[in-house]
């Protein structure tokens, strides 16, 4: 009976703990106190209906909040998205630095901003929040120039069309694939953090499940010990 609990106890802190880190893996290649940014493309979808881009921002914060991408190593993440409507541009809202640029798996994108800008990609952006890969088609309202196509961003009006790219691409499709997408039709989208720190050593935080999951372990272990003191 006791060792029935405990194993369940066991399986369930360890599924939590999985489940806590989504797919992140630390980046390979770094140096303790280098700069990196993170990209996925979300798991869910979402009309382009919307000129807001706050309204995107919360998409993809909510999808990384899913994944237990909210918080890494300590370090509350603020998620954006790559996107450009009719006031914000996807290439002037972030700070042009040597940041690299990293998929969740590990895998560098691109070595910073500014070659993700110019499509010089090592690997495509389709792996989501949890990990997984994602070879779809992503609303990014924003041209593979530096040209912004008004006609054609997040939440544009006349016509309603809006561009997308294509998450499965390295070259200029993954941000532009096509600039005649209907806003109706719901896709993915790109998320991109902000600049973070290299720390050496990854210690996620346990969430409340997991404690009470380990509190359980640990009073079912006490328990057992007394019950053999008793019976001793």
């Amino acid at each position: 009976m006791f060792i029935h609990a405990r194993n369940i106890a066991i399986l369930t802190v360890l599924s939590l703990y999985n489940c806590a880190q989504g797919g992140y893996v630390s980046p390979s290649g770094l140096s303790p106190g280098d700069k990196f940014r993170l990209v996925f493309v979300t798991s869910g979808t979402i009309d382009a209906l919307s000129s807001d881009i706050n309204v995107y921002d919360r998409f993809v914060s909510d999808s990384a909040a899913s994944a237990g991408l909210s918080r890494i190593n300590g370090i509350d993440v603020k998620w954006s998205v790559i996107g450009s409507t009719a006031s914000v541009y996807a290439k002037t809202r972030f700070s042009i630095t040597d940041a690299k640029i990293f998929r969740i798996d590990g895998q560098k994108v691109s070595d910073n901003l500014t070659a993700l800008w110019a499509s010089n990609l090592y690997l495509p952006i389709n792996i989501n929040e949890q990990g997984n890969t994602r070879n779809v088609r992503v609303y990014t309202g924003t041209s593979n120039s530096m040209l912004i196509v008004s006609n054609s961003v997040l939440g544009a009006i006349s016509p309603p069309h809006t561009i997308i790219g294509f998450s499965g691409a390295s070259d200029s499709f993954w941000i532009e694939e096509s600039r005649w997408s209907q806003q109706t039709t719901k896709h993915s989208i790109y998320a991109i953090s902000q600049e973070l720190t290299f720390q050496t050593t990854a210690v996620p935080e346990p969430t409340s499940a997991i404690q009470a999951a380990l509190l359980f372990l640990a009073f079912i272990t006490k328990s057992a010990k007394r019950r053999k003191s008793i019976n001793d």
